[in-house]
């Protein structure tokens, strides 16, 4: 079993309080309601925890995948549906951009990320996949 260091623990402690009072009370109205939570990006972005595992150099939190697992098991236990949300936007989205992005774009786009100011996505499609156009998209060029 992995030992948590006491800065760990002490993350582990915060978020789970934070996702007890301001996630699990609301989650089945927003399951419910098909809502997206959009005031709980902005408030983990207050708090430096959608930069978790990005350097500081970009305005990350740093840490590293411990930080982000214990981030994303705590905020799990309060709803499923908010955690792949953030679990999109601060590993595969901004962490994607801090990975492969040159710092130019980095600089510019990850702040507001970070901040929670932007929501992250991500998207993909396999070459040869079978992904259709949407009914009126442009075609292609070729």
């Amino acid at each position: 079993m992995l030992e948590l260091s006491a800065t760990q623990d002490e993350l582990r402690e915060h978020v789970a309080r934070f996702a007890g009072t301001e996630i699990e009370p609301n989650a089945r109205v927003w399951d419910e309601g098909e809502a997206f939570p959009r005031s709980i990006f902005s408030k983990l972005g207050e708090l430096g925890w959608l930069g978790v595992g990005i350097g500081e150099a970009f305005g990350g939190s740093g840490g590293g995948p411990v930080e982000r697992c214990i981030l994303i098991e705590e905020l799990a236990r309060a709803s499923a549906a908010v955690t792949l949300g953030v679990y999109v936007h601060a590993v595969l989205a901004s962490g994607a951009l801090a990975v492969v992005a040159g710092p130019d774009l980095a600089h510019r786009h990850l702040p507001p990320l970070l901040a929670g100011e932007r929501i992250g996505a991500w998207a993909y499609a396999e070459p040869g996949g079978r992904c259709r156009r949407p009914p009126g998209a442009p075609a292609r060029p070729s």
